[in-house]
């Protein structure tokens, strides 16, 4: 899937990370990649499914607590979005928080 998006193939690499998640239904970091791929994209709630699967198969993955924060902000959601930097910050402190 990343290499496809590598080459530009947004659409190509949001399907074969979600042939990989099809295989593999509890691979946390296909879901934290296919919901960056839905970022870049502006499907924002679709990146929010993504990283709140993510989340909950690794709980402590502070990347995916602060790219959840970016795509709730891109939605307004801005008390969503300052638990999920603070989470991310409290995880691992090279996240700012809110």
């Amino acid at each position: 899937g990343l290499a496809k998006y590598d080459l530009a193939d947004t659409a190509g690499a949001i399907e074969d990370l979600s042939i990989a998640i099809e295989n593999e239904p509890n691979y946390a970091q296909a879901y934290y990649n296919r919901g960056n791929l839905k970022y870049a994209l502006s499907d924002y709630t679709g990146a929010i499914d993504d990283f709140n699967k993510a989340i909950e198969l690794n709980p402590t993955d502070a990347a995916a607590y602060h790219n959840r924060g970016n795509a709730k902000s891109a939605l307004s959601d801005d008390i969503g979005a300052a638990d999920d930097y603070n989470k991310a910050k409290e995880l691992d402190e090279k996240y700012p928080q809110s």
